[in-house]
């Protein structure tokens, strides 16, 4: 899974662009977790569940600050 994951971040990044990369890449790691665990019966242990908070908190991060951007101008 993670692998095709992968392929697909870096076909986006070829095909789009490295930003529009990024932030699919980050919306999409929580759902790759989760998918992991659902379907591979993978264990969620704390790293998993760090890692969905971080990226949650960095997408909030990312769209609060173009609100105050957008606020600004």
């Amino acid at each position: 899974m993670a692998d095709l994951y992968s392929v697909g971040v870096v076909g986006l990044m070829y095909l789009v662009s490295s930003l529009f990369s990024n932030v699919v890449s980050m919306l999409s790691l929580p759902f790759v977790l989760v998918v992991g665990v659902l379907f591979y019966k993978e264990k969620m242990d704390a790293n998993k569940v760090l890692a969905m908070l971080f990226t949650l908190w960095g997408f909030a991060s990312y769209i609060y600050q173009q609100y105050l951007d957008d606020n600004k101008s």
